[in-house]
């Protein structure tokens, strides 16, 4: 008998007992910190991209500047020309490849629920149950609507090239 008062004495014991969490300012300091750059990164990542795009541009493009340059051309021409140069590739490419690109782009757009409901079919049990359609009976597609706002059109578009 005496051993079960001693267990009810320590369950007394152990039932006021409180735990405390003590989190340092430092670390909550750090957490908050995280999360600004989190927020300044989703704020500036476009601003960032572009930044580093101009970089590599004037770096790849240094070298033709500068023989021009060394041939006796102002170096505001020689810039000007190279600049030109690039943009007349890179239309002259677009205009090369245009109707297969929007032959393509016409075929996505026409297969885009196909495509989806295949990707959904592939899916593990779990997930697919997890995707249900807008409404009860109604395959419609997820990605439709999307495609068809001008800024996530853009944002896509942003993606692609950024990869």
């Amino acid at each position: 008998m005496s051993h079960a008062l001693e267990f009810a004495a320590t369950m007394a014991d152990t039932q006021l007992r409180h735990t405390a969490v003590e989190i340092p300012w430092r670390t909550i300091f750090r957490v908050l910190a995280a999360a600004v750059l989190v927020w300044l990164w989703f704020q500036l990542y476009q601003v960032v991209l572009l930044v580093v795009v101009a970089g590599l541009l004037a770096v790849t493009l240094n070298p033709a500047v500068r023989r021009l340059v060394q041939h006796g051309w102002p170096q505001w021409l020689a810039a000007v020309v190279v600049s030109v140069g690039l943009l007349s590739i890179v239309a002259g490419f677009l205009v090369i490849t245009w109707s297969s690109l929007s032959e393509q782009a016409r075929f996505a757009m026409q297969n885009i629920s196909g495509i989806e409901q295949d990707v959904v079919k592939r899916l593990p049990a779990w997930m697919r149950n997890s995707v249900r359609p807008p409404s009860s009976g109604d395959v419609t597609s997820y990605l439709a609507p999307l495609l068809r706002s001008p800024r996530s059109v853009r944002s896509l578009t942003d993606c692609s090239v950024s990869f």
